[in-house]
């Protein structure tokens, strides 16, 4: 998995639970700007866990108001990859 994955793991969980295409969700986007209630943003997550075999801890659920903030809790979880060099 790289940090790229995270994006297209975020825009396929919007399209299940919402049932549209968002479109593109730059990181600003706010949660509730794009429509999603609490429920629809917990069913996300389960989607994206899913789909990157990660778990993102309760604690830093309060915390996800955009994508942007969930793109960097996804990325925090990845397991470190080799440096090249």
């Amino acid at each position: 998995m790289t940090p790229l994955d995270v994006a297209p793991a975020i825009h396929l969980a919007y399209q299940r639970v919402t049932d549209s295409d968002p479109g593109s969700l730059p990181r600003e986007s706010d949660m509730r700007a794009l429509g999603l209630n609490s429920v629809q943003l917990l069913e996300m997550i389960v989607i994206i866990e899913n789909e990157l075999g990660l778990r993102i801890p309760d604690s830093a659920l309060g915390s996800l108001d955009t994508i942007g903030d969930l793109c960097d809790v996804l990325e925090q979880l990845q397991p470190a990859h080799s440096q090249a060099g």
